[in-house]
């Protein structure tokens, strides 16, 4: 063999133990990418007895961040969300949020399409279950499982209000051609899936009455309604079909917000104004006598508690401010809480009926009070603060223009049957917003 030969041979060889070298080091040994996930995202009832969750990596690196595991047989995946999340960020006209033994979750309608999304707490986004278009809902009363309800929405072309009982109906169960041969009557809208097959659809049949103010019973199979019945408000106690109503007083009252804290106790309080007096009344729910809780207070907005023995209520002070103060109607007493806000800016804990959290303005323009809130002439900016009203202690949950990294003036508080998750609309936009308070 000539020495050129054997060079050669030996530079081929070198050149081969170096491409299998780089082959090991740079392939067979490279982890897998941090992050990624394979999964497909179905449609889920988190309602029902069965859970499927639909998880994706968030794109969120905000602080505040709390932890949520799935795992399949073969791997898991951590992911961390804010302490705070914007849910949907287009306005919406009303959810209800629930806690099952595995997971916590919100069901909400989009007030532009009427269309019902689900958002599990441990996955990324919303999920939409049901595409039937209603335009133009702006608030929705809920049963307690979450399938049926009723929608309130303006009729297209007018500024008329109309009540509409809805019910999820399985797609799987259902087709289109024997619902409409059915006694159950569709929406008069667009009823065409525009996204392809969800696993519901919304059916039902227009309520009756003209409703001034709605409220769900404390154990969410019925509604309390004040309807306007030849110009005095009456109210009935009803399922939320409209069925088996039955009417329970009659008042000249037209301006009102209907409460129903207790089984046995409604109660209904005059829409407050600075140039009005504003009062609340007790009503039995069986025999519907009515009696005096407060009076005589301009500005005046309420919130009950769950035991229906509290009351927390904002008014104007003799100095034209607002103050926040608690009554105990046992007790005939009032008490100024140690901070200033509207009662429709809080909810009362269920689990701990002293304990309350309420939306605290940080920063609010000078305006008259409450109207300027209602009519959206004036806007705050919070911070979520919780309250034992037993002790006077309070707790910063969080200061939202902060957490969220946006002005947010909250309303519409609500908490999930644990109490993991604070959820509330921000009223500049009536986006929909949660807050971790594991955290």
């Amino acid at each position: 063999m000539s020495k050129k030969s054997f060079y050669l041979i030996i530079v081929i060889l070198i050149l081969v133990l170096l491409g299998g070298a780089a082959y090991f080091f740079f392939y067979l040994d490279k982890p897998a990418s941090e992050g990624s996930l394979s999964s497909s995202q179905s449609p889920f009832n988190p309602f029902s007895s069965t859970n499927t969750n639909s998880n994706r990596t968030s794109s969120s690196n905000n602080h505040n961040a709390s932890t949520s595991t799935s795992s399949s047989a073969n791997n898991s995946q951590t992911y961390e969300w804010p302490k705070i999340r914007e849910i949907w960020p287009t306005p919406v006209g009303g959810f209800v949020a629930s806690t099952t033994a595995s997971s916590t979750f919100v069901r909400f309608v989009d007030r532009g399409t009427g269309y019902v999304y689900d958002m599990n707490m441990a996955s990324a986004t919303p999920v939409v279950i049901s595409n039937t278009t209603v335009p133009l809902v702006y608030e929705s009363y809920w049963s307690s499982n979450a399938m049926s309800g009723v929608f309130r929405y303006i009729k297209e072309g007018s500024d008329d209000i109309t009540n509409f009982y809805v019910q999820l109906r399985s797609t799987a169960t259902t087709t289109r051609a024997s619902a409409s041969s059915s006694s159950t009557s569709s929406i008069p809208v667009q009823a065409q899936p525009m996204l392809g097959q969800t696993p519901y659809e919304l059916r039902g049949t227009y309520f009756p009455g003209d409703i001034l103010s709605s409220a769900v019973s404390p154990n969410g199979n019925q509604l309390f309604t004040v309807e306007n019945v030849e110009g005095n408000g009456a109210g009935f106690i009803s399922n939320f079909d409209g069925s088996k109503s039955t009417q329970i007083f009659s008042a000249p009252l037209t301006q009102i917000k209907a409460f129903w804290p207790t089984a046995n106790t409604l109660m209904l309080a005059t829409k407050g104004s600075a140039n009005s007096a504003g009062y609340l009344y007790s009503i039995n729910a069986k025999t519907g006598t009515m009696s005096t809780i407060l009076g005589n207070l301009y500005g005046l907005s309420v919130l009950p508690n769950t035991t229906g023995g509290l009351v927390l209520y904002s008014d104007l002070s003799t100095r034209g401010n607002l103050v926040a103060s608690l009554y105990d109607i046992k007790k005939d007493s009032s008490q100024d809480l140690p901070f200033t806000t509207l009662a429709d800016k809080c909810v009362w804990s269920k689990q701990n009926p002293s304990d309350l959290f309420c939306a605290v303005p940080v920063s609010a323009p000078t305006a008259t009070y409450p109207d300027a809130w209602y009519e959206g002439t004036a806007s705050t900016i919070d911070q979520i603060i919780e309250i034992d009203t037993d002790t006077g202690s309070t707790h910063l949950v969080s200061n939202l223009s902060d957490d969220a990294n946006a002005s947010i003036d909250a309303e519409w508080l609500a908490l999930d049957q644990k109490e993991r998750f604070l959820y509330f609309v921000n009223k500049n936009n009536l986006s929909l917003w949660s807050i971790d308070l594991n955290q």
